[in-house]
C-alpha cells in the first residue's frame, strides 16, 4: 500500500479473550431496548510504538431481575503497532478499527443462540472516550 494513503497505525491482529451469555428462560418477548455498557482499556509498550486495546461489553446486565432476553459479557483484545511516534494519539482509531470485530461478534453469537440477533449500535469513539477521561477527573 501507498505511503500516501496508509494509516498510521497498523492493526496487527485481535483476539476473543472471553464470551459469556445466559438466556434468560424467563423472558417474556417483550420489546427492549438496547442496554449495553462498552469500556476500553488501552495499553502501551515503553517507547509507545505498540498498543493493546481491550474492549469489554456487558449487555444486558441482570437480565433475569431486569426482564432483559439474556446477558452477555464479551471481552475482545486488539493489537496494533505504530511508525515510531507515540501510538497513544490513534487509541480512538485502534477502538474504531477494533470495534466492528465485537459487532459482528455479538451478532453471530446471538443469531447461533436462537435468540433475536443483536445489532450493536454503531459509537461515537471520540465521545467515548471524553466521557472517559471526564469520570476519571
Amino acid at each position: 500500500m501507498s505511503k500516501e494513503i496508509s494509516g498510521a497505525i497498523f492493526f496487527e491482529k485481535y483476539e476473543v479473550v472471553e464470551v459469556s451469555f445466559k438466556k434468560n428462560d424467563a423472558y417474556d418477548s417483550e420489546e427492549v431496548s438496547v442496554d449495553v455498557k462498552m469500556d476500553a482499556d488501552i495499553k502501551t509498550d515503553d517507547n509507545k510504538e505498540s498498543m493493546i486495546v481491550e474492549l469489554e461489553l456487558k449487555l444486558f446486565e441482570n437480565a433475569v431481575e431486569k426482564g432483559y432476553p439474556f446477558d452477555m459479557y464479551v471481552l475482545v483484545r486488539g493489537y496494533f503497532s505504530g511508525r515510531g511516534e507515540d501510538i497513544l494519539q490513534y487509541q480512538a482509531n485502534a477502538i474504531a478499527i477494533l470495534y466492528p470485530y465485537v459487532r459482528a461478534l455479538v451478532s453471530t453469537y446471538t443469531a447461533n443462540s436462537n435468540v433475536t440477533p443483536l445489532i450493536l449500535p454503531t459509537i461515537n469513539v471520540n465521545k467515548m472516550l471524553k466521557e472517559k477521561k471526564a469520570e476519571l477527573h
